[in-house]
């Protein structure tokens, strides 16, 4: 009797695990909320800010500067020397490699962080400019 009901219990858990795997994933889903979360921005015309951190000895940083003036011709562009940032930005958003974009654009709660990226080509696109 105590075996048939171990057998019952382990086999209860194991289908329990195979329905588990093969339940869709979360991020799964993930490109459909990024595509409805990117639509609300540019159909808005909501007022976007661009945060880009480099620093003076970076060389993809330097590549793009004729591309960051460009953009700060049509949004308002920050840039951070993250080397030289007292005010911890660089920090307070974990950035960990250079370039990086950051584009804000007001959401539920004021400005929301709506794109992070390395390249300032997906900002262009991402604000279908």
């Amino acid at each position: 009797m105590k075996r048939s009901v171990l057998y019952f219990v382990l086999l209860l858990i194991a289908a329990g695990f195979v329905k588990w795997l093969s339940a869709p994933s979360p991020a799964a889903a993930l490109p459909a909320v990024i595509a409805s979360a990117k639509q609300p921005v540019i159909a808005s015309r909501a007022p976007v800010h661009v945060m880009a951190f480099g620093a003076k000895w970076c060389g993809p940083c330097h590549r793009d500067q004729p591309k960051r003036e460009q953009l700060a011709r049509r949004v308002k562009v920050s840039y951070v020397d993250v080397d030289n940032d007292p005010s911890g930005a660089a920090s307070q958003f974990r950035i960990t490699s250079l370039p990086t974009y950051l584009v804000f654009a007001n959401g539920v709660g004021g400005y929301e962080v709506q794109l992070r990226t390395h390249s300032i080509d997906e900002v262009f696109k991402f604000l279908g400019l």
